[in-house]
């Protein structure tokens, strides 16, 4: 078994980065639902449940550009100083690698479609964000359902840090397996990561279908590596399921 000094900065980063997320997601809603109190007032306290989930999202978007800070200058300080005699040469035309293959694309969208078919034949064929505010509610109910539609959206940025981190913990603890099953272990692993974060998400929000949306926390998985890792696009596909 590896010693703790065998791992590299970058594992011991993304284990903090994988806590971090997980403790923002855990804690910060309590914060939330203590910052709503000083509102409690307004409107005879029918807000409060608005008010909780905005500043929810709030302090988490500031968590977020603090890590993202954070993280940035950690990376740069890990860069050497380079001091090329050829900087005048010109720099070679990088490949473009953001085009993904047709049969992940394949894949992406036949995960997307039953994922989506799931929830539907749940809700009965409804629209989810428009099942998610309900029909005849009031104005602040509709607030207080709005505010939860933000905070899942930018609860999927913390979704992807998760799986992030939890795939380079994965690849590093690892790296020093052999054998044919060596290159499915860190999906594995990287899968049970992330179920870890999501059946707590679940079971603290109460959500109705657990069931399903854990098995969207699979597809998250795949999607992140069937994406090449890459973030922007992975975000937006975790928010179009997520949300719809």
């Amino acid at each position: 078994m590896r010693k703790a000094k065998d791992f590299t900065t970058e594992f011991w980063e993304s284990v903090g980065v994988y806590a971090f997320s997980f403790l923002a997601v855990a804690f910060t809603p309590f914060l939330g639902r203590w910052v709503a109190l000083l509102f409690r007032n307004l409107a005879y306290g029918q807000m409060n449940g608005f008010f909780r989930e905005v500043t929810t999202s709030l302090l988490w978007a500031i968590e977020l550009i603090v890590l993202g800070v954070l993280l940035a200058k950690r990376k740069k300080k890990r860069e050497p100083e380079v001091v090329s005699a050829d900087a005048k040469e010109p720099v070679p035309e990088c490949k473009n690698d953001s085009l993904l293959p047709v049969k992940n694309v394949l894949i992406i969208g036949a995960i997307t479609i039953v994922c989506i078919l799931i929830i539907s034949v749940q809700i009965g064929f409804k629209v989810k964000p428009f099942y998610d505010i309900g029909e005849k509610v009031t104005g602040y109910q509709l607030l207080d359902r709005l505010g939860i539609i933000i905070r899942n959206a930018v609860k999927c940025v913390w979704i992807f840090l998760i799986l992030t981190s939890a795939d380079r913990i994965a690849g590093e603890l690892l790296c020093n397996v052999k054998g044919n099953i060596a290159k499915y272990l860190p999906y594995l692993l990287t899968g049970v990561l992330t179920l870890g974060f999501g059946i707590y998400d679940l079971l603290w929000t109460q959500n109705p279908f657990f069931w399903t949306y854990l098995l969207f926390y699979v597809a998250f998985t795949a999607a992140y590596y069937l994406m090449r890792k890459q973030p922007v696009k992975t975000t937006l596909l975790i928010l179009f399921i997520y949300l719809f």
